[in-house]
């Protein structure tokens, strides 16, 4: 798939960032796009590590301007996601075990999704056999969408 070039929003972190390390390491070059552009160096610099081709790019999301279009487009909704900022939510809530236990039943496969949980489904929408999927979306949730 070294054909491929892929722009990861959010790559800077969490499930961003478990997207952007997984797409490299199948051979797409990733765009790792982040209002934090040192994490998205880092980021980066841990995909060129491992042996894939990455740049950082300062993006926001929210500013049209700096959003480019590409060929085919697609969105993942991953459901809830054991990361950073999930347990920073968790934490705040005064019963961090009550909110995470809640999300785990809430989901059928009985457990949280993981950044790396997410990264294969955006490789094959990235990849050649999806390439006359577009404008679509995919729940990567746990079957949380099905319950």
């Amino acid at each position: 798939m070294s054909n491929r070039v892929a722009v990861v929003t959010g790559g800077a972190q969490g499930i961003g960032h478990g997207i952007a390390l997984n797409l490299g390491s199948v051979g797409i070059r990733v765009a790792v796009a982040d209002l934090n552009v040192e994490n998205a160096e880092q980021t980066a610099k841990e995909i060129e590590a491992a042996g894939g081709k990455a740049v950082a790019v300062e993006m926001d999301i929210a500013d049209g301007s700096s959003v480019r279009t590409g060929v085919t487009a697609n969105t993942v909704c991953p459901g809830p996601t054991d990361t950073p900022a999930l347990r920073k939510f968790a934490n705040g809530s005064g019963d961090a075990e009550k909110v995470i236990g809640g999300m785990t039943r809430g989901v059928p496969m009985r457990r949280l999704g993981t950044p790396e949980d997410v990264g294969p489904a955006v490789a094959f929408l990235a990849s050649d056999g999806a390439g006359f999927i577009t404008g679509q979306t995919l729940s990567v949730s746990g079957g949380l969408t099905m319950a």
